[in-house]
């Protein structure tokens, strides 16, 4: 029965021939002639290394680990089976198509970049960092160099035939976003070069966020680009970006001479930002911008194209989200309404109008930052009661000197308007004239640090 059924089941297939004509449409599109299997020495490879090119504008960063490239060593020791280079050969040298990673790890070997891992024990080609790690004897180095390597070989291939077969190969890695941007055949990823180039330092000192990692940077520098020609809402670092930029109606090119003055002015801001803030926290003792993300620096590029003069603020913005992020003095909470609200925007991604809706978010919560101090009886009455409780004196408590009374007195800010100091009864104490005036932009706890070496609470002030 089970034979019968077989029989009916294959005279019942169609068997449909695809046709010649366009099974040869997809021959007339190869790339190029048929590539060659060529065996070379390890040690030849290593004697010619200067006449591979690595770096096609196409091909993506080093992103293999010591433990990764440690794993290729062994495997060339141990006979294991590593997938063919593939190169295009030309007239002075070999563009690397794919086996970069391969290459540069053999490489970064023989320059005692990085150690061999066996048993626990570090082995070093030829020189060791320290005493308890090992080298390759004279032996041990030539039977290393007598392995072979495995390179396919294509004659003369144009970038764009190179660029196509990079393409195709790495088709379903795990590339990132910008890797496959940097790898793409479109018209605007030179342009992106050239502001990579003239610019990758500034954005890699400039914040950790902004650094290259995976060619991440080409995504960056197309939110940058996007929020520069006025089309931010496809500045989101990500798919929205990616489309922007390798869609074939927009074109970088012309634009090129003004974004690249652009670039310099809003980095030059960005940098001016950082030192001014950082100058600040450190009077704080604290070392960190962390409370700054990506999107807070991009924001800021939005608002510094928007108002070039607006510098001032965002400096004082970000030392309101500093004071936020560490919760100063138990006057800041991350769970107020203004910066949640702030924060919300783009948490679980982003739309067209997010730079907008981040800025507007920031211009809010500075508003309030800056409103004037027209405090209520009934708010006066707050301030002096938590300044003095139950004093029976009642001095200024930072001159100790003043009388205060509950119609004299100055509201002095805790943390000045000029540092994010926000507009809350927690933030400000009652204190004579002259005090206040001589604190002018000082933080409160900061200037009595540094006039009395003492806190608040040595003074008993509570917040």
């Amino acid at each position: 029965m089970i034979f019968l059924f077989k029989v009916f089941y294959e005279n019942i297939i169609h068997k449909m021939e695809f046709l010649d004509s366009e099974f040869n449409e997809i021959l007339e599109t190869r790339v190029g002639n048929d590539p060659k299997s060529e065996h070379c020495r390890i040690g030849s490879v290593i004697n010619d290394r200067c006449d591979y090119n690595l770096d096609p504008e196409y091909q993506r960063g080093s992103v293999w680990n010591d433990f990764a490239r440690s794993q290729l060593i062994l495997s060339i020791l141990q006979n294991v089976c590593i997938p063919s280079i593939i190169v295009s050969k030309g007239d002075d040298v070999y563009d690397v198509i794919d086996g970069k990673q391969r290459l540069t790890t053999l490489f970064n070997y023989i320059d005692n970049k990085f150690p061999l891992i066996w048993n626990s024990k570090n082995i070093y080609y030829s020189e060791s960092p320290n005493e308890k790690d090992f080298v390759l004897s004279k032996n041990q180095k030539k039977k290393l160099e007598k392995k072979s390597l495995v390179f396919c070989v294509y004659d003369n291939l144009d970038i764009e035939k190179q660029r196509t077969i990079f393409e195709k190969i790495n088709y379903g890695e795990d590339l990132t976003p910008g890797e496959r941007l940097k790898g793409s055949n479109n018209k605007n990823v030179p342009v992106l070069n050239k502001l990579r180039e003239e610019n990758a330092a500034k954005l890699n000192n400039l914040v950790d966020c902004f650094k290259d990692k995976r060619d991440s940077q080409y995504l960056l520098i197309s939110a940058i680009c996007a929020i520069l020609t006025d089309n931010e809402s496809y500045g989101s670092v990500g798919n929205p970006v990616y489309k922007w930029v390798t869609n074939n109606d927009t074109n970088l090119v012309k634009e090129y001479e003004k974004l690249s003055r652009s670039f310099v002015s809003i980095l030059g801001k960005l940098e001016y930002i950082k030192e001014k803030v950082f100058d600040y926290i450190k009077t704080r003792k604290s070392r960190s911008l962390k409370m700054l993300k990506r999107a807070d620096y991009l924001m800021f590029i939005y608002a510094l194209n928007k108002n070039p003069d607006c510098s001032k603020e965002l400096i004082q913005f970000s030392k309101y989200l500093f004071h936020v992020d560490k919760e100063t003095c138990n006057i800041y909470s991350k769970q107020n309404m203004s910066y949640l609200e702030y924060k919300k925007i783009g948490a679980h991604g982003t739309n067209n109008s997010f730079y907008n809706d981040k800025y507007t978010a920031m211009m809010k919560i500075l508003s309030e930052i800056r409103k004037k101090n027209n405090f209520s009886d009934e708010d006066r009455a707050q301030i002096f009661g938590k300044t003095f409780g139950n004093d029976s004196i009642k001095l200024c408590k930072i001159c100790e000197e003043d009388p205060i009374t509950i119609r004299n007195f100055d509201a002095a800010h805790i943390i000045s308007r000029n540092n994010g100091g926000i507009r809350h009864f927690k933030n400000f104490i009652a204190t004579c004239r002259n005090c206040n005036l001589k604190m002018a932009t000082i933080d409160l706890d900061i200037y009595i640090k540094e006039k009395k070496n003492k806190s608040l609470e040595e003074l008993n002030i509570g917040v």
